[in-house]
């Protein structure tokens, strides 16, 4: 067992080449420390070893943190209903006051998406 429990480092997964990594609900079991450790972790292998990473999650705060672009879908059937695009600066953290408002401001702007489309 890793520092993330059962869930394996993403530098694990680009060992084998890989040039694109699928995640579901990473963090939904984590506490908050370990969810952005994970995250860190994350952001630094992205830098690391580029390559597209796909999480499917229904998680805000983890789709927006480690996010370049958030995909948001209707309900049954699923197509896209917008795509929000993360221009934040690298690499993220909450412990920076100037990120915690930023991120925190698109999380609010995907929560009003997600929200309205309920109507």
């Amino acid at each position: 067992m890793n520092t993330f429990g059962a869930v394996p480092k993403p530098s694990q997964t680009t060992r084998s080449g890989a040039t694109a990594i699928l995640g579901t609900a990473l963090t939904a079991t984590l506490d908050a420390l370990t969810r952005d450790e994970l995250c860190a972790e994350l952001q630094r292998t992205h830098r690391e070893h580029p390559s597209t990473v796909v999480l499917v999650t229904h998680s805000v705060d983890e789709a927006v943190m480690p996010a370049d672009r958030v995909v948001v879908l209707t309900p049954r059937p699923g197509r896209i209903r917008t795509v929000l695009d993360i221009t934040l600066p690298r690499p993220r953290t909450r412990a920076r006051a100037e990120q915690a408002e930023q991120l925190a401001r698109r999380a609010a702007e995907l929560h009003a998406l997600l929200l309205d489309s309920d109507t």
